[in-house]
């Protein structure tokens, strides 16, 4: 009897209680949905500032899938690598604007103009590999990152008017040092280049207005002339770049009538070719050469390492 009872002992198995609020308490039964993204993968924000003549020290390259752009190369020490960029890396975002999936040259073309600051919003190499598989919208994720009250900055440019001025005044936010709201006349100048009222005044005239007084700042406005250029930012948003701890810059802005603009043209070959010539310079706080790749009189520009018409990777 003792025999059958041990072996009958030995044969029974522990009992497992289910509690609705809670679920299965045996971890080997737990079921999990492979199918659902990764509530971790969150993309994140890399600020890289170098110095005049100094590289970013990474290179840019298109995703072999022919989707999205990675970084490879990141060099030791370099404003990569302290900002905490790794090899692999997919880029999402190019100071503050999306990029996924946007033309390389472009995006080279972003990164290599602007200046010795740059932001990088990324996903590591296996987040967006899951992100994708499954079919999740990776500009909404990006969008999401920044939380729901969050919109660029707008750098506009007022043109004074004989009657109204330039159709704003500036005061300083109670108990607030260097910070200032702007308070717009209906439809006046200011309004109508896209400067709303309450609005924080970041920039006025390339200069950071956290720098002046209440007086100087007036004295700046006085000699502004008949034009003056703001960096504006609604006070929504600007709560969303102090919780990302993200400077606001004129790089990031959306530009407001601007009185000057780049231009995209169509040219069309002639029998003398196109009516014009390059030539080498150094570009303008870089070490980098421009360099000219011809073929016919097809050109672009360098720093990049590839033929005239495939340019997939770039040292930035």
């Amino acid at each position: 009897m003792s025999s059958s009872t041990g072996h009958q002992n030995a044969m029974e198995f522990p009992r497992f209680t289910f509690n609705p609020k809670e679920g299965i308490d045996n971890p080997a039964l737990v079921i999990t949905d492979d199918h659902e993204l990764d509530q971790r993968v969150v993309p994140t924000l890399h600020q890289l500032k170098r110095l005049e003549g100094q590289s970013f020290g990474f290179r840019l390259r298109r995703d072999q899938s022919g989707r999205g752009f990675e970084i490879r190369d990141v060099e030791p020490w370099s404003p990569a690598e302290r900002s905490g960029l790794k090899d692999g890396d997919r880029v999402l975002e190019v100071n503050e604007e999306y990029v996924d999936n946007m033309d390389f040259y472009r995006v080279v073309r972003k990164i290599q103009s602007c200046g010795l600051h740059l932001f990088l919003l990324v996903l590591r190499k296996a987040e967006y590999q899951q992100a994708v598989s499954l079919g999740v919208d990776i500009q909404l994720l990006a969008k999401a990152s920044k939380g729901d009250c969050w919109s660029r900055p707008r750098l506009c440019h007022i043109r004074r008017h004989p009657e109204h001025g330039l159709g704003f005044t500036i005061t300083l936010v109670e108990g607030r040092k260097g910070q200032y709201m702007v308070s717009t006349v209906s439809h006046g100048p200011a309004e109508k280049v896209g400067v709303c009222s309450g609005d924080r005044l970041i920039w006025i005239n390339g200069v950071a207005v956290s720098t002046l007084t209440h007086a100087a700042l007036s004295r700046t406005v006085k000699k502004t002339g008949d034009t003056v250029t703001v960096l504006v930012i609604d006070s929504d948003s600007e709560s969303c770049y102090v919780r990302r701890k993200m400077p606001i810059l004129p790089l990031l802005a959306q530009c407001c009538s601007l009185p000057h603009a780049a231009k995209t043209m169509h040219l069309v070959k002639g029998n003398d070719g196109y009516g014009f010539l390059l030539r080498q310079e150094r570009l303008a706080g870089s070490r980098r050469i421009g360099e000219t790749y011809t073929d016919g009189n097809i050109t672009c520009f360098a720093g990049i390492h590839s033929s005239a018409f495939s340019i997939d990777k770039c040292s930035i």
